[in-house]
């Protein structure tokens, strides 16, 4: 069958002027803006449109979702829903971690009211408010027939309580999207909700309007269910969820106990843990009880997990014990500039900051537990002059160094940090005490090498670590044989970055080499690689070649003090038997 009902559609051009800004409720990308029309005393669904809204304040935004009139929350008032989208903050809006849910809920919520809008509308034929005029248009909705006696209960009541509530009314329209609930029947239930929930079957009618709105008779008590928070909570990622819960009670006030199902895309849950897996989910939380004259009475909260939170950097306390080898040199006060007083890390020239600096970027929001995204930091190095305040270039810019140079260039820098977690969330370190202020000095610390039979390899690998620069002169000592004797300048004193240490490297033990059949040079020059000088030169007649060492003393092999003396005997050459013939 055809019906025939009449439709209203509020005019929003400045002739009909909106009267003032009543309420307005704002997120972070969507603003729904409550406008006050006028007084009218009986209508509540107006009209249902969409259009850009350029008169009364409101260019520079254009409607993301329907705009339409409604009457009813403050009687004896009409009023228009606009919600809009501001084009700056577009970008966010469109973030599927942190906006993605609301967004949806409110377009849902403006896709139901612009059904209602099409219905159940005027009851009376004009009004005239404040100068602004109710155009009334005539819309021909076709509600095919019904075949039998319908269910007492709305088939979108899905509790059978005689109440349908927001959430119950969406999940039949969304039924009725996927094509499977009759449109009528969508239209109606949304009706019901909107006016009060509470309905009543009347079997003369006919579909759907034996369903009708069925408000407690003033004065009169009933059972009834309430959330304690409200309907729609953000459970922040990472956090312990507590259930907020709901209060329900006879008509004598006397409390009922409440059951409490938690559910995820429709399959039961135990408890709402909210964690990085879990990013983005919406949980139903559906509450019901019991009243003594039956039936059952339900109320439901939607959970949405959210990662708002960004990670917290915390640079640990650098203890100076076992990093002087990196370059670290102090931590002190500058109190120059009192009352204000600045802890400073002073370092070498050439220092290795990245084994020097450490700390924690904890985000609540992971798998299994906290996560640490110091590994991820991005540290900014800034330079200061001596009031630390920041220096700029000839073009007026902050001078920024890299963080792998800065200990190349002396000075006091600023170290800021900043790290994005994986919902797009940003945390940087901010302290009362600022933690990381450094100053490069234009001297380092002079290793200590020598006279610890330190090998020769690890004394130079230390030298050039602090950016000075090793000169080896080799000698025999009683120290193992590539080991440091002795350095100059002494370990522990502060030394220009580039400047030479002098180290004097063992070749060994010395031992008397054996000079059997050398020449006089030769025995001097093994005499002196060997760690010895020359000593008293006889000479001997002797077999062996004329000018040949043909004994010494000590002897060969003995371990005698290095620098010693050591005595040569030469060969006169053999001895002629003289003739004594005759």
């Amino acid at each position: 069958m055809t019906r025939i009902v009449q439709a209203a559609s509020c005019c929003f051009h400045r002739d009909c002027g909106p009267q003032g800004l009543l309420d307005e409720k704002r997120h972070p990308a969507v603003s729904t803006i409550l406008v006050r029309f006028g007084s009218s005393p009986t209508i509540r669904f107006l009209t249902y449109g969409f259009g850009m809204l350029r008169d009364d304040g409101f260019s520079n935004e254009y409607v993301l979702f329907y705009g339409y009139c409604i009457l009813g929350k403050y009687p004896g008032m009409w009023y228009a829903f606009v919600v809009t989208i501001r084009p700056e903050m577009e970008s966010k809006a469109m973030n599927p971690v942190n906006s993605r849910p609301k967004i949806q809920r409110e377009l849902m919520l403006s896709i139901l009211l612009a059904m209602l809008s099409v219905a159940f509308v005027l009851l009376t034929p004009s009004a005239r408010v404040f100068g602004a005029t109710v155009k009334l248009e005539t819309i021909k909705i076709d509600i095919p027939s019904s075949e039998g006696e319908p269910s007492s209960f709305h088939p979108a009541d899905s509790d059978t309580n005689w109440r349908l509530v927001m959430s119950e009314a969406i999940s039949y329209l969304a039924g009725w999207q996927q094509g499977t609930n009759p449109m009528t029947h969508a239209i109606r239930a949304a009706y019901l909700w909107q006016v009060g929930e509470w309905y009543r079957y009347d079997a003369a009618l006919e579909v759907p309007l034996c369903w009708s709105p069925s408000l407690p008779v003033e004065g009169e008590a009933e059972a009834q269910i309430v959330l304690n928070d409200p309907e729609f909570t953000i459970a922040e990622c990472g956090s312990v969820f507590v259930d907020p819960g709901a209060t329900a009670q006879e008509a004598d006030g006397t409390p009922l106990a409440v059951d409490t199902v938690f559910t995820l895309d429709g399959m039961p849950v135990e408890e709402i843990i909210p964690s990085l897996e879990a990013l983005g989910s919406e949980y139903l939380i559906t509450y019901s009880a019991q009243p003594a004259g039956g039936g059952t009475i339900t109320v439901t909260r939607i959970i949405t997990v959210e990662d708002t939170q960004p990670p917290v950097i915390e640079p640990a306390p650098i203890q100076t014990f076992g990093l002087f080898e990196f370059g670290y040199r102090d931590f002190v006060i500058h109190w120059e500039l009192w009352p204000a007083y600045y802890h400073v890390h002073e370092i070498s020239c050439h220092a290795d900051w990245a084994h020097i600096d450490s700390g924690t970027a904890l985000d609540a929001c992971g798998l299994d537990g906290p996560v640490d995204y110091w590994e991820d930091v991005i540290v900014t190095v800034t330079l200061l002059n001596d009031y630390l305040q920041v220096q700029q270039d000839e073009y007026g810019n902050d001078i920024i160094l890299g963080l792998e140079e800065f200990t190349q260039y002396p000075g006091l820098y600023r170290l800021d940090y900043r790290v994005t977690d994986a919902a797009g969330n940003t945390g940087v370190y901010e302290a009362a005490e600022y933690m990381r202020y450094v100053e490069v000095l234009d001297n380092t610390l002079v290793p200590f090498v020598g006279g610890y039979a330190l090998p020769v390899a690890e004394a130079v690998a230390l030298i050039e670590a602090v950016s000075l620069v090793p000169e080896i002169t080799e000698e025999h000592n009683d120290l193992p044989a590539g080991t440091v004797i002795s350095q100059m300048p002494a370990g522990g004193a502060e030394a220009p970055c580039g400047s030479v240490v002098h180290l004097r490297v063992s070749l060994g033990p010395c031992f008397v080499p054996d000079l059997s059949g050398m020449t006089l040079t030769e025995a001097e020059a093994a005499l002196e690689a060997s760690g010895y000088i020359l000593g008293a030169v006889d000479t001997a007649p002797s077999v062996q070649a004329e000018g040949t060492v043909v004994a010494q003393s000590p002897f060969a092999g003995e371990p005698v003090s290095c620098g010693a003396a050591i005595n040569v005997t030469l060969s006169e050459g053999a001895c002629l038997m003289p003739s004594v013939v005759g």
